[in-house]
C-alpha cells in the first residue's frame, strides 16, 4: 500500500500482473476440480466388469454343482424352449449357498 496517496504506473502493472497470476491460479485448479468430477461421475456410471469375478467362481466351482437341479421336472420344463407355460426360474437360497455358481456353470456349457 501506498502512504503518500500516490499510485504509480509501476504499481498499478504489478497489481495487474498479481491478479492475472491469481486468474491463473483460479483457472488451474477449477479445470483440475472439473476434472476429477467428472472423472468421479464416469466412475459411478461405468458398468463395472465381473469377467475376473466370474472366471474365480467358475474355476472354484465344483463340477457337481446343481446335477440335482438338471434332473429336477421344473427346471427340465424351464429348459424346454417348445413349453411356454414357464417363462422364469428363481433360484433362490441363503447367501452362499451356490445359485451365482449353478449359473455360472449353466451359462458356460
Amino acid at each position: 500500500m501506498l502512504m503518500d496517496g500516490e499510485v504509480a504506473l509501476e504499481n498499478v502493472a504489478g497489481a495487474f500482473a498479481a491478479h492475472k497470476r491469481a486468474l491463473e491460479e483460479y483457472e488451474r485448479q477449477h479445470d483440475f476440480q472439473q476434472r476429477q468430477d467428472f472423472e468421479a461421475v464416469m466412475g459411478f456410471l461405468s458398468p463395472r466388469l465381473y469377467n475376473q469375478d466370474l472366471e474365480r467362481l467358475k474355476r472354484d466351482c465344483n463340477v457337481q454343482c446343481g446335477s440335482w437341479l438338471q434332473k429336477h421336472d421344473l427346471y427340465c420344463r424351464w429348459l424346454d424352449a417348445a413349453d411356454e407355460s414357464t417363462k422364469l426360474l428363481c433360484l433362490q437360497g441363503i447367501p452362499g449357498a451356490g445359485e451365482i455358481h449353478y449359473q455360472i456353470i449353466h451359462d458356460s456349457s
